[in-house]
């Protein structure tokens, strides 16, 4: 399971999974963890995080950069 979290994080100091009771796999935050600053983080259960080699990190550093490109492009 992912929970957003991007809006609902002000809900209390877990979210709304902390609220409905809820461990998800992955949670997705932003906007507020920034102060302002345009910025977002994807959170998880480290059993989940292991299994990633560096090459994965990389590709993930990768396709994130070319969204951001295609997305302030002119």
């Amino acid at each position: 399971m992912i929970v957003d979290e991007t809006i609902t994080l002000r809900a209390g100091y877990h979210g709304m999974q902390g609220l409905y009771g809820v461990l998800p796999d992955r949670t997705v935050v932003g906007k507020m963890i920034g102060g302002g600053v345009p910025i977002g983080a994807v959170c998880g259960q480290i059993a989940l995080s292991e299994p990633m080699t560096d090459a994965d990190i990389d590709q993930f550093i990768a396709t994130a950069q070319a969204v951001l490109t295609g997305m302030f492009a002119d």
